[in-house]
């Protein structure tokens, strides 16, 4: 499922100059083509997953599509997206 989201995600950035990729500090090798070829709309954020969540908010306000990739229970534990 991983490798699947990866892949349309890439062709999607492909198509599409607003989508944004973020991701927080995960292994393997899936978004390595993205951090490639989209340097300026890839970025790794660590592990700051509530972070990750104040960034893609902003970002949509201003009018890009952010995709988020994380571990969900980090998310549960340290996002308040009821709070934006």
């Amino acid at each position: 499922m991983r490798t699947a989201f990866a892949s349309a995600l890439y062709d999607l950035m492909e198509r599409d100059l607003r989508v944004v990729l973020l991701i927080a500090d995960i292994g393997g090798s899936d978004f390595e083509r993205h951090a490639e070829s989209f340097p300026e709309r890839f970025r790794n954020v660590g592990i700051a997953e509530a972070n990750m969540v104040s960034m893609a908010v902003g970002m949509a306000l201003e009018g890009f599509r952010p995709f988020g990739r994380w571990v969900i229970v980090a998310s549960e534990r340290h996002a308040r997206p009821n709070e934006f």
